[in-house]
């Protein structure tokens, strides 16, 4: 599903008071009084430099050099299979980038690290690494204290450990020791899984955007200095206060769903957040953008995870 958003006016600032957004079988698009309405997904919207265009002939475009960006897939396996899918991801032409959080919540969380590890080692894709992908690597390989483990377990880490030790899931035994033979059972057969996650980048950085999991420190001029734990964790102090960087921040980990009322992407200026909710009932997003800096977003439907 691609999500469409057009302006003719000079400000996108302005344009966004009032809009309303349709929905579709094959996209949705925003309009106002003075936009020429359409149900055809054959144009898209770029934002460039804070202009909306439209563009013609996007299937021809598709073909050029684009840069996909999508974060916490969550053990969503179908639906990062799906996304990819949509956006006709082509591993020969796009610059794929993963802004990490690949497990907990869903169910599949061995099997997406296992295709994010191939992608890389295969297609150049480039894998971030999330606070969740950090906390189970933490948790599996130890010692950590036991405040930790229970958030690990509380956040999603029980889905994790089931996908990668099935008889998790049995009653036998208490969760305690159940937890320790699964845990036993990742660092013997998925240590590379361990080394994988563990030695990812936490930033990716080219002449238009910076990426990170979570976001940029304010409080570091110089945003490389700051401490590894806030690329991973940081909410409120980056996404509610203006950057110190001369590039666009394009982040996950904070759901847009608390942006902006919409699990859609969050165009906030000098940031870009996809976070979509995947695993909360919401949508996998897909950022795209073309070889101008130009934006157009895709969507799948997410999964509900309950704990």
């Amino acid at each position: 599903m691609a999500y469409i958003i057009s302006s003719n006016c000079s400000s996108w600032a302005i344009c966004a008071i009032g809009w309303r957004r349709k929905r579709l079988s094959r996209c949705v698009w925003t309009e106002k009084e003075h936009y020429p309405e359409t149900n055809r997904c054959d144009k898209i919207t770029y934002y460039q430099n804070g202009y909306g265009i439209w563009i013609p002939e996007w299937k021809d475009r598709l073909a050029l050099n684009r840069t996909l960006v999508i974060s916490d897939i969550h053990g969503s396996y179908e639906s990062f299979d799906a996304l990819l899918r949509a956006v006709e991801y082509n591993a020969g032409q796009d610059r794929l980038i993963l802004l990490g959080d690949y497990v907990d919540r869903g169910s599949r969380s061995k099997d997406v690290v296992e295709r994010v590890m191939t992608m890389v080692r295969e297609n150049g894709v480039i894998a971030l690494r999330g606070n969740h992908d950090q906390r189970f690597v933490d948790v599996v390989t130890g010692p950590c204290d036991e405040n930790e483990e229970m958030k690990f377990l509380k956040y999603g880490g029980v889905e994790t450990l089931s996908s990668y030790y099935a008889p998790y899931e049995s009653n036998e035994g208490s969760e305690r020791e159940r937890t320790e033979v699964a845990k036993e059972w990742v660092r013997s057969e998925y240590g590379h899984h361990l080394a994988f996650l563990g030695s990812l980048p936490l930033f990716y950085e080219d002449e238009r955007f910076i990426y990170v999991h979570a976001g940029l420190n304010p409080a570091y001029p110089n945003w490389k200095e700051q401490p590894a734990r806030d690329m991973i964790w940081i909410r409120e102090p980056f996404y509610a206060h203006p950057t110190v960087v001369e590039k666009t921040v394009i982040f996950g980990h904070t759901r847009t769903s608390s942006l902006h009322d919409s699990p859609s992407v969050w165009f906030g200026g000098d940031k870009i957040g996809i976070d979509g909710g995947c695993v909360y009932g919401q949508q996998l997003n897909c950022l795209v953008i073309d070889e101008n800096g130009g934006f157009t977003t895709y969507s799948v439907e997410g999964t509900n995870w309950e704990r």
